[in-house]
């Protein structure tokens, strides 16, 4: 059974990046992982598929709007082989 990394970003052609070097490089031209990228522009919001926002509280800089894509994950939830790793500004919680 091969495993497969399906990662949500604003930027596909990054991937595999820094995972296509060393073992796990070695791993992905054997193919026993795979690299799926989705790129979370093509679902943004509105005519011009807006993916952010302005922080909340203001400050500089922009932050990915939370909501929007979560519907991408929704059918994942009830896959027993389905593990989902949301990065947290703040860290691990």
């Amino acid at each position: 059974m091969n495993w497969q990394a399906t990662v949500l970003t604003l930027f596909p052609e990054m991937f595999p990046g820094p995972l296509g070097l060393s073992l796990a490089g070695r791993a992905l031209e054997k193919g026993l992982w795979t690299c799926r990228t989705e790129d979370l522009r093509q679902h943004g919001l509105g005519r011009h598929r807006a993916v952010d926002d302005i922080p909340f509280g203001g400050g500089a800089g922009m932050v990915i709007r939370q909501m929007w894509w979560m519907p991408l994950l929704l059918p994942l939830r009830h896959h027993q082989m389905c593990r989902v790793c949301i990065l947290h500004l703040a860290g691990a919680r």
